[in-house]
């Protein structure tokens, strides 16, 4: 759908003035694609008036007034672009048509248009002013109601899923071959396992891993009976953990209380980085509770206050040496945060 809102010179205005602005405004309509719904509508300093002649393609007979210059401009442009003009198709009162009331209350006029092109002609059910709207200004509120219908969008190639000839396994060469490529593609993890690799090379195996591993029932979860997450998922020398520090201060506002830890997620933390040490596993840390404080958090994000994220920021530190990655969120401070060991 292309929707283009305007504001056109008024019948005052010179020659040129009016030439610059249709000329502007039809380049800009000849850039919609014509299978699309094309909106036009604004204020036109037009009036189109009641009577169609030449125009009953583009117009009906329930507009108001007489046609001014403005008025012949806009129909022209109309006409040429195969644009209905909404408020001249459905009958209604006269309050109902007028647009624009001179200050003085003296002069009224339809003169705020939307237009749509024929072939959605259809889709228009009704064009008509609200008066009651208290818009600030000597314009009406000019509603129109539509009925748009939304279809499927195709596209021209197809997807086409891997086949895999199994068949070709029986041969025994074919089999062990197959088995040598399957156990280098695995490397990664039994090098993960033994200590080797990359941080990032780990990373990447071990969250592709996790995104398998975490559909299945052998994983463990935490979870309070508000069902506030804190989730960890383990393979052997590897623990992620998932810690979802937005409900933190939402606990307390409900609570009504200033309690440092009101759901128990800093003392769960705690105790999992020691099940973590116990086990000699490495720690991956996906947290919305931010590492630092922000002297310009609001008072109601207790978590950012220094008294209370320094007990996090602490856990951390304790545990640095199995903290192997940590990603944080709902920092929204134009600063950054280096956690060391307390051995530096």
């Amino acid at each position: 759908m292309n929707i283009i809102q305007f504001y056109a010179p008024n019948n005052d205005y010179n020659e040129d003035a009016k030439d610059q602005f249709y000329d502007g405004l039809q380049s800009i309509g000849e850039k919609c694609p014509t299978k699309d719904p094309t909106i036009l509508m604004g204020d036109l300093n037009a009036e189109v008036g009641m009577d169609n002649t030449r125009y009953e393609d583009i117009m009906g007979r329930h507009g108001l007034g007489e046609r001014n210059e403005n008025g012949e401009r806009f129909a022209n442009l109309c006409d040429f672009n195969k644009l209905v003009i909404g408020g001249t198709i459905f009958p209604h009162k006269r309050i109902h048509k007028i647009t624009w009331t001179s200050p003085d209350h003296t002069t009224q006029n339809q003169i705020d248009h939307f237009c749509i092109n024929e072939t959605f002609r259809r889709t228009m059910e009704d064009v008509r002013t609200k008066r009651g709207a208290d818009i600030t200004s000597d314009h009406h509120l000019l509603v129109t109601k539509m009925k748009l219908k939304l279809k499927k969008y195709w596209t021209t190639g197809r997807t086409i899923s891997q086949k895999f000839n199994t068949t070709s396994l029986r041969d025994t060469d074919k089999l062990n071959e197959f088995k040598i490529v399957l156990s280098k593609k695995f490397q990664v993890f039994h090098d993960l396992h033994n200590g080797e690799g990359t941080i990032m090379e780990s990373n990447s195996c071990f969250f592709s891993h996790y995104l398998v591993y975490n559909t299945t029932s052998n994983n463990h979860s935490n979870t309070d009976k508000n069902n506030h997450n804190s989730e960890i998922a383990h393979q052997p020398n590897l623990l992620l953990i998932s810690l979802n520090g937005l409900i933190w201060y939402q606990g307390n506002i409900l609570a009504g209380t200033n309690d440092p830890d009101p759901l128990g997620q800093l003392n769960w933390l705690r105790k999992t980085f020691e099940w973590a040490r116990k086990r000699k596993d490495k720690v991956l840390l996906v947290s919305h509770f931010p590492p630092g404080a922000s002297e310009n958090a609001p008072q109601w994000y207790q978590f950012l206050r220094p008294e209370i994220n320094d007990q996090f920021v602490n856990i951390l530190i304790d545990n640095a040496d199995l903290l192997m990655t940590g990603l944080f969120a709902h920092e929204h401070v134009d600063s950054f945060r280096l956690l060391v060991s307390k051995s530096s």
